[in-house]
């Protein structure tokens, strides 16, 4: 059921994922009227939308992806405040509210790959045993 409270402003290109601990939904950042967003908002099971108050740098982010892994949303590239894509993963603890970043490997395994690029529009998942799946 949704509510008539307070509600995140209309925008585009934001990450939303599934909080499974809670049954709620995370929303992040996003492109509205104002630019790029660094907002976080929790969409509670009873359709209540709670404004999440954080910590630490805020993340502005449009076009990026994510996903909520044990009680922790990362959230990896996608467009900054000045429209450039950014080459950075950051966390958010979910239970203390501050963000972290998180630090990239430039490769991967001894085939000589060639990381985890930055990206706009991509996808996340988040798996039980893995970890966050980025694509």
């Amino acid at each position: 059921q949704p509510s008539e409270g307070r509600a995140p402003s209309a925008r585009s290109s934001f990450v939303l994922a599934n909080w499974t601990s809670t049954g709620s939904a995370v929303m992040h950042g996003g492109l509205g009227s104002i630019g790029v967003m660094s907002d976080v908002w929790v969409l509670q099971p009873d359709g209540l939308w709670i404004e999440f108050p954080t910590a630490g740098t805020p993340v502005s982010r449009a076009h990026h992806c994510g996903a909520v892994h044990r009680d922790t949303l990362i959230v990896h590239s996608g467009q900054d405040a000045t429209f450039l894509t950014a080459h950075v993963a950051q966390s958010l603890d979910l239970l203390s509210g501050v963000w972290y970043e998180i630090a990239l490997q430039s490769s991967l395994g001894a085939g000589g790959g060639s990381g985890l690029g930055s990206r706009i529009d991509a996808a996340a998942a988040s798996l039980d045993g893995v970890g966050v799946l980025i694509l």
